[in-house]
């Protein structure tokens, strides 16, 4: 049976292209993780530090009204302490048990069957705790790799496009070679085809003419012999 050179060069081409989209795309994804959870980290350290300097210039009005609200940015949750660990306020929707960790910095806790990360600062008399759901983030990751996923899917679809019209336009030539081969009748002289300057076509066309000088010398041979016989 016979198999399509276009077929085989094109599948090919979509093969490797599939090979390095992918590669790429994994990277792009690690990249992305990575940034974004810089990115996230930094706000909650940002967000704490803010209302730690707000705690402090209001300490006295803290441990007096424990139900006020304290300000924090979208989206996070924030508590204020004190350094006995009494909660002197929270942010609307944060949980009552301590987000807090032992020491400051960056944790990941379990309150309640949700994880948080948890970012914890002492600074003067009171101990801020800013956190996320990381649940938050990990839908965002997920709706950042179906937005990659998509724009990655679409370049490869233009790509396969592109290369299936590239590949008809190169093997072209190939096409016209052979018409005029097929055109050409055995008994006339060997002539150039108009693809004969294409590198790769070079030695094809002269193995083809090579063939059809033997063939048209053997032609002439066999009618000077039916000729003497006559």
């Amino acid at each position: 049976m016979a198999r399509s050179l276009r077929s085989r060069v094109l599948w090919l081409v979509a093969f490797s292209l599939l090979s390095v989209w992918l590669l790429l795309a994994l990277w792009l994804h690690n990249t992305v993780k990575q940034h974004l959870g810089t990115a996230l980290d930094q706000r909650l350290a940002a967000s704490a530090r803010m209302v730690a300097s707000m705690a402090n210039a209001s300490a006295p009005a803290l441990s007096a009204k424990p139900e006020l609200q304290a300000v924090v940015n979208s989206g996070l949750f924030c508590q204020v302490m004190n350094l006995r660990g009494e909660i002197l306020a929270r942010s609307g929707g944060a949980p009552s048990a301590h987000l807090a960790s032992s020491q400051d910095g960056f944790t990941e806790r379990s309150l309640a069957g949700e994880r948080w990360r948890v970012y914890t600062v002492s600074q003067g008399q009171v101990r801020v705790a800013t956190a996320e759901p990381m649940a938050v983030r990990e839908s965002l990751l997920a709706t950042l790799a179906w937005a990659l996923l998509v724009g990655l899917l679409l370049a490869l679809l233009g790509a396969w496009l592109a290369v299936r019209w590239a590949v008809s336009r190169g093997l072209a030539p190939l096409d016209a070679v052979r018409r005029e081969f097929e055109s050409r009748p055995v008994q006339a002289a060997s002539a150039t085809p108009s693809a004969a300057g294409i590198t790769e076509l070079v030695p094809l066309v002269a193995a083809l003419d090579r063939w059809a000088d033997q063939a048209r010398q053997a032609l002439l041979r066999e009618r000077r012999l039916t000729d003497d016989l006559a």
